[in-house]
């Protein structure tokens, strides 16, 4: 059989074709067992840093409060009495501003009361704090406290009352506890009266203290220290008790006014009275100290 000539003429070039097409499949199939499909150029600037996952630890995840936290407990701070041989004799609390508190403290080498405010140190240790009371003490990083000298008197509110305390030789003209007690009324001034029984016993006696104070203060148990002079009153067993003295302290001032002169003193007894509370400096023995009296009680 004869080839036309024209497609004898295509005979090579078809072969060369074919051939060259096996050559490529072979050079694609040793790619392929050698290098693995779909290899491409990579640029090394493209690629970025690879770090392992972080490990999160149990205690990690507790800590996060994933659920929320629980409230925290307040932890009641237990302050003891220190054992430091120190005395708290007396105390002047400003209500309005504590920080102007004064304490009168006796050290271990001290002959006389120290006055004392916030930041000053007795003996080696800090008064940090001043209540009604007692005082905080900073002691080697740590707080004490320090109480008043018969605390348990000085603290302990006097009942409300509409009687006079009882009184030994009392004039007639003066109400006594016994006859109050007696009295009709007693039931219903008990309820209804707010005041203090010194406050009760100026309004009940007002007329005869104020024209025979002497005699009163005298059956009273107060007697000045000196004749016309403003030296104290010094206060006798009976109303010291009521106060909560001892027999013998001379009162010496109320709210830094000197008394002592009687005539001076009645005159201002009304407005001491009416006032919240008296800062009261006391004499004892070759102490003074200072306490805060509320005429309410």
């Amino acid at each position: 059989m004869k080839v036309p000539a024209a497609i004898d003429h295509l005979i090579i070039p078809i072969r060369v074709i074919i051939l060259a097409g096996l050559a490529y499949a072979v050079v694609l199939a040793v790619q392929f067992f050698f290098f693995g499909a779909g290899i491409e150029e990579t640029d090394l600037d493209d690629l970025t840093d690879f770090s392992p996952p972080s490990v999160v630890s149990v205690g990690s995840i507790i800590r996060a409060n994933l659920f929320g936290e629980l409230p925290k407990e307040e932890v009641t701070q237990v302050i003891e009495e220190t054992t430091l041989n120190l005395k708290l004799l007396g105390i002047s609390y400003n209500e309005a501003d504590p920080a102007q508190s004064r304490a009168f403290i006796v050290g271990r080498t001290k002959a006389r009361a120290v006055r004392c405010g916030v930041g000053t140190r007795v003996d080696g240790v800090e008064v940090t704090d001043i209540f009604e009371d007692h005082v905080l003490l900073q002691r080697a990083g740590r707080k004490e406290s320090l109480y008043v000298e018969q605390r348990k008197q000085l603290i302990t509110q006097v009942e409300e009352t509409t009687f006079v305390p009882e009184i030994p030789d009392l004039d007639e003209g003066l109400i006594t506890q016994s006859e109050l007690a007696d009295s009709e009324d007693t039931e219903e001034l008990t309820t209804t009266s707010q005041d203090g029984w010194v406050r009760q016993y100026y309004n009940t006696h007002r007329d005869r203290i104020e024209n025979e104070p002497k005699e009163v203060l005298h059956e009273m148990g107060i007697s000045p220290v000196a004749d016309e002079s403003a030296a104290g009153y010094r206060v006798e067993a009976a109303m010291a008790e009521r106060l909560g003295l001892r027999a013998g302290d001379i009162l010496l001032s109320v709210n830094g006014h000197s008394v002592g002169y009687v005539e001076e003193d009645v005159a201002r007894l009304k407005d001491h009275l009416e006032a919240d509370s008296l800062e009261l400096e006391i004499q004892r023995g070759n102490t003074k100290i200072t306490l805060t009296y509320k005429p309410s009680q």
